[in-house]
């Protein structure tokens, strides 16, 4: 499914809003988030650097006059960077009434995860990343890592972002 194609979706009961997801890719594994923090995707745009931040952030957009941290997913989680490509998506989310951006390689569609889909995650990772996966959804032959937002955007990267954003906004004033 196209990021384009996720507007045109129903969604007749708000009681499953909870257990509803945003699916996207990042590197060859498919993740989900809970829609609750998703406010939009929007197309890739220019993105404005910002010095002396974590290498996951990436910078700021400007998305129709409000300046957004922009964080790469991929980096994030460690992985070799990539050109961005056509698909390559930014998924604007908000966290505590804090919007921020997520680069991520490809939004694949918006499901339906009940409980009982969500299996716990095996001990296999290590280190502050393995805070960030809280479960494994098993959908027919996929498998989704379902990521705690809060967890991905604060964590280790709290104040860059939040430095980021506030670096920008305080420039823009003069």
């Amino acid at each position: 499914m196209a990021y384009t194609d996720l507007d045109d979706q129903d969604f007749d009961d708000d009681d499953n809003i909870e257990n509803t997801f945003l699916t996207f890719a990042v590197g060859a594994e498919e993740y989900a988030i809970p829609v609750t923090h998703v406010t939009e995707i929007v197309r890739l745009q220019k993105i404005f650097a910002v010095p002396d931040v974590a290498r996951h952030v990436r910078g700021v957009i400007n998305l129709r006059g409000k300046v957004i941290p922009l964080l790469d997913v991929r980096a994030r989680f460690g992985l070799a960077e990539t050109v961005y490509t056509d698909r390559t998506v930014i998924v604007v989310i908000e966290v505590d009434g804090t919007p921020t951006g997520l680069v991520v390689d490809a939004v694949f569609d918006i499901a339906e995860i009940g409980p009982e889909l969500i299996e716990a995650t095996p001990n296999l990772a290590r280190g502050a990343h393995a805070a960030l996966v809280t479960g494994m959804s098993k959908r027919a032959d996929r498998i989704s890592f379902i990521i705690s937002v809060p967890r991905l955007v604060q964590g280790d990267s709290e104040s860059a972002t939040v430095g980021a954003a506030g670096e920008v906004a305080s420039c823009d004033q003069t």
